[in-house]
Parts: structure tokens; C-alpha cells; sequence
């Protein structure tokens, strides 16, 4: 169970799955009910719930402030867990709810810093938990998948490598696969270099993008044969890739690989 939660409004959410990500990267281990709720269950009474065992509220109010953040929010001072109201423009918070720990988040950045510093210490735990790591890779909603996806990159949680790997190339939304493309780059695996050629094909040029920046990254290396045989793979994606955007992706890798095969595929694509 968690220690932390963040109560919001559906207009909030985007904010709210950005700090629970933030916060996360910084060692609170703090639930959000896109992750904690699952679907045909009673949502009032469970929210209520993991409130009522937290130490650690964050009461996102927006300028609908709904009755169910109402409710989270007096639950939370009621059972004396610690509260800090995240306040964004044009929002109200009623008198009788107001809190010395309240963080305005005009400029992001700055709200951010002033936030980490009203959590308590005890609470940051630096060490990742990696079975919740995986698990959340699998989890329904996109939104977790991919700030979770985010979290193995920036962490550098290799154990996420094969996953990551399955949702760039078989994920239904395109911002998940991007993600995973983009956690491949950072975690820097030579072996995950067949999976990102193939998405040079994926439809979407985030996607692309992504996985060309990953294989210039690991193509660039000189510690491992595997680096050396990209630019080899990219050629033959160059020459025989199934759309023009594919194929120009496959050149922009090639023009930032350089060397005398990579030019001379390039020379030879602009000839034909």
C-alpha cells in the first residue's frame, strides 16, 4: 500500500500524471488512481480508503475542485495524514480546507522545487521498486505505461529492456511506443538493436525518431561487434524500407553514423 496519494480531477489529470511521475523519480513511493482503481469497483469508497491508510496527501485543486477532491481532501485533514494542496490558476481552496502547505503551480519548475521541499524526508525512498516497475509496463492505462517507460530510461532499470522492447513494437498507441524507443536509447543495449531497426517502419515519426537517435547512439560505440554491424542493418532498411518515410529515417541514421559505407549508401540512395 501506499504511503502518499494524489487526489485530482479528471481536468487535472494531465498535471497529476506529470508530478506523480516526477515524484516517483525522486523516491515517494505515491499511488494515483489511474494505477490503484481498478475498473468495476466501487471508486468512492475505495479512493476513500487508500486516504484514510496514507501519510501523505496531495490535493490537486483546479477550478472545478469537484466533491469527490472535497471529500479526499477533509478525509485526508480528519485522519491527520500531512496535506499539501496543489493549487493551480484560478482556484479556489474554501477556508475551512486551507493548508500552511500549499504550492502554487503557475511556473512548473519552480513549483516543483518548492514541493520537494515540503515532503518529508522520511518519506524518499531512492531505491526503485522493480516489480512494480514491471508490473506497471502491463498495466491497461497508457498513461502509466508510459510514464512508466520514462521511469526505466531515466532510472536505468535493465530489467525493463525486454518489455520496453515489446511495447515499441506492438503497443496501440504511438506516444507508449515512442516512450519505449526512447527508454531503449538511454538503457544503451546493443541487443536491443534488431527491435529498433524494425521500428524505423513504425507509422509514427516520434517512433521513428526515437529508434534512429537509439541506433545512432549505439552504432556510434565502439566497445562491441554489434555496434559495428548497424550500419550494415540500416543500409538494407535505406534500400529496401517500405515507405519513403521509413527510408528517410533510415538516411537521417546513416548521416549521423557517417563512415565510408554509410556515405556510400547515401551517395548511391540519391542516384538511384
Amino acid at each position: 500500500m501506499h504511503k502518499s496519494f494524489i487526489a485530482y480531477d479528471p481536468a487535472d489529470r494531465k498535471l497529476a500524471v506529470r508530478l506523480w511521475d516526477e515524484l516517483r523519480w525522486n523516491g515517494l513511493n505515491i499511488g494515483i488512481d489511474l494505477q490503484d482503481v481498478p475498473l468495476h469497483i466501487d471508486r468512492a469508497a475505495l479512493l476513500e480508503d487508500i486516504v484514510f491508510r496514507c501519510d501523505l496527501v496531495m490535493v490537486v485543486v483546479g477550478e472545478t475542485y469537484s466533491d469527490e477532491v472535497r471529500r479526499l481532501h477533509a478525509l485526508a485533514i480528519e485522519q491527520e495524514a500531512t496535506v499539501i494542496i496543489i493549487r493551480l490558476p484560478g482556484a479556489d481552496v474554501p477556508p475551512e480546507l486551507a493548508s500552511t502547505r500549499t504550492v502554487f503551480f503557475g511556473d512548473y519548475a519552480a513549483a516543483l522545487s518548492h514541493l520537494l521541499r515540503l515532503i518529508p524526508t522520511h518519506m524518499l525512498d531512492t531505491a526503485v521498486d522493480t516489480d512494480r516497475v514491471l508490473q506497471n509496463l502491463r498495466h491497461q492505462s497508457r498513461d502509466v505505461r508510459r510514464t512508466t517507460l520514462f521511469l526505466v530510461g531515466k532510472s536505468r532499470i535493465h530489467a525493463g529492456m525486454r518489455p520496453a522492447m515489446s511495447l515499441m513494437l506492438s503497443d496501440p498507441e504511438p506516444d507508449v511506443r515512442a516512450a519505449a524507443a526512447w527508454a531503449l536509447q538511454q538503457l544503451g543495449n546493443v541487443d536491443t538493436a534488431p527491435a529498433l531497426i524494425a521500428a524505423l517502419q513504425d507509422v509514427s515519426y516520434d517512433v521513428r525518431s526515437n529508434a534512429g537517435w537509439a541506433l545512432v547512439d549505439i552504432g556510434r560505440r565502439r566497445d562491441s561487434p554489434a555496434s559495428n554491424a548497424i550500419t550494415t542493418e540500416v543500409i538494407a532498411v535505406l534500400r529496401d524500407g517500405e515507405s519513403y518515410d521509413t527510408r528517410e529515417m533510415a538516411y537521417q541514421v546513416l548521416l549521423r553514423l557517417g563512415g565510408r559505407d554509410a556515405s556510400e549508401a547515401i551517395k548511391k540512395y540519391w542516384d538511384e
